[in-house]
């Protein structure tokens, strides 16, 4: 984490929060990219097996997905939660 704050120390001092914010996308990126790879890791498995995938299996589904986290999101910045 030093690397981040040495990188940064300039924004540090003129904007203490700024430090925070940044490791803290970082972090939630991070956490992305490990379920993204858990989850081509239980596909390939899945696949090797064949075995029916855990996830909908049609576009439908899919979207019927996305779409409650679009909607969560949304319902989230308007109460000014994000």
């Amino acid at each position: 984490m030093e690397p981040i704050l040495a990188a940064f120390s300039l924004e540090a001092l003129l904007f203490p929060g700024a430090i925070t914010e940044i490791v803290e996308a970082f972090t939630l990126g991070m956490d992305a990219i490990q379920a993204f790879i858990v989850g081509l890791i239980i596909g390939v498995i899945f696949t090797w097996f064949d075995l029916p995938i855990p996830v909908p299996s049609v576009l439908g589904g899919i979207l019927a997905i996305w779409g409650v986290f679009i909607g969560w999101v949304i319902t989230r910045a308007l109460a000014g939660a994000l």
